[in-house]
This record gives structure tokens, sequence and C-alpha cells, in this order.
């Protein structure tokens, strides 16, 4: 079975980074449990979008409309 890597967009990123920021200065001194959790989520979709903007091909190489089999 082959992996196939899917484009995710920026704002998924985005989003990686801003959570990773609100868990870590705002949520942490209320509740640690809470922050760490955000901030792991966080860390996970980074991770994602990084592997996604290095193995998943670019928009031209994507099929629009897929061949009938």
């Amino acid at each position: 079975m082959r992996i196939e890597y899917t484009p995710l967009s920026s704002g998924f990123m985005l989003v990686s980074i801003l959570g990773a920021l609100f868990g870590a200065l705002w949520v942490m001194p209320i509740s640690t449990n809470w922050g760490f959790i955000i901030v792991l989520v966080s860390i996970i979709m980074l991770i994602a979008s990084v592997i996604s903007m290095s193995k998943a091909p670019d928009q031209g190489q994507l099929d629009i409309y897929p061949k009938k089999r």
C-alpha cells in the first residue's frame, strides 16, 4: 500500500502556530493541563503541515478531474 500525501492549506499552518502561541502564553498560566494539551495538539498540526509541504505534490501535478477506471 502506497502512502499518498494531500496538500494542506496555509490556513492550517497559521492556525497551528497561533494555537501553540495561544496555549503557551494565555492558557498555560491559567491551567497547566489544558495549556499543555492545546500546545501538544498545535505542534502535531504544525508537524503535519510541514510534512504536507515537503511530501505532497504541487497543485499543478494534481488531477482536478480523476480518470475513470
